[in-house]
């Protein structure tokens, strides 16, 4: 009867590593040593895998408390919970390498985090998160087209990334403002202001891209045939600056 109650348990939750030595010990008893063998395999398996993630856990603790102050400490302990997964890396690791890119970009070293971002998108290819990071890098690079590409990559993933804060929305018309699609940089201003009216930076840019538009309107009507480029460098170098980006799965 115990074995029947605890079997069932096991199904329930086959994650617990004690109820499956309770269950190999009974199996011994029941002189069953093959049975008992592989679920105390199992257990230590799992017992592993769980002190694995509190350990994991942890160093991402510490690291999100030194993220501000001490990034270099901050990236030493990303990648030792990074490490100490191993082979069993999976989406749930997102966090910790959006993390990582940006402890390495608040040193200057956008290109390695563009590495790591990229680690993470073998893990989770449709995160339009991870592509709005590795925008964020191209553009503290000052590679504009790659910045611009990469964030419409992020807003063809996930339409309403641009909702998921005001900042979010403010960086991402930035990066928008550095190439041609200047009317999704106006979208992002406007939603921005949408979810923070007060933002003074956001009208500011704002104010300029519909300045900018207007005068390329009018100068398609007067057949000059005004440049969306042009425009767009102009606005990158009055509003220069990539924030750090988001770290949320």
């Amino acid at each position: 009867m115990q074995f029947k109650y605890l079997k069932r348990l096991d199904e329930l939750s086959p994650l617990n590593a004690q109820r499956k030595v309770e269950l190999g010990q009974l199996q011994v008893a029941m002189g069953n040593p093959e049975a008992a063998k592989q679920l105390f395999d199992t257990a230590v398996s799992r017992a592993y895998k769980d002190a694995i993630s509190q350990v994991a856990a942890m160093t991402e603790q510490i690291a999100m408390t030194l993220q501000d102050s001490d990034p270099v400490q901050a990236e030493k302990y990303l990648r030792q919970c990074l490490e100490m997964k191993g082979q069993n890396l999976s989406a749930e690791d997102l966090s910790t390498f959006n993390q990582l890119g940006i402890s390495l970009r608040k040193q200057g070293r956008w290109q390695d985090a563009i590495v790591e971002y990229k680690k993470a998108l073998k893990l989770v290819p449709n995160s339009g998160v991870l592509f709005y990071n590795i925008a964020l890098a191209h553009a503290e690079g000052k590679e504009n087209d790659l910045a611009v590409n990469s964030m419409l990559k992020a807003l063809s993933l996930d339409g309403a990334l641009p909702r998921s804060s005001p900042n979010i929305a403010l960086n991402m018309a930035k990066v928008f403002s550095r190439g041609y699609p200047l009317d999704k940089a106006q979208k992002c201003l406007e939603i921005t202001l949408e979810l923070q009216p007060e933002n003074s930076e956001a009208q500011n840019l704002l104010c300029d891209i519909r300045a900018k538009l207007a005068r390329e309107e009018e100068e398609e009507k007067a057949g000059m045939g005004g440049s969306r480029s042009s425009l767009a460098a102009e606005l990158a170098e009055r509003h220069a600056g990539a924030p750090v980006g988001v770290r949320r799965r």
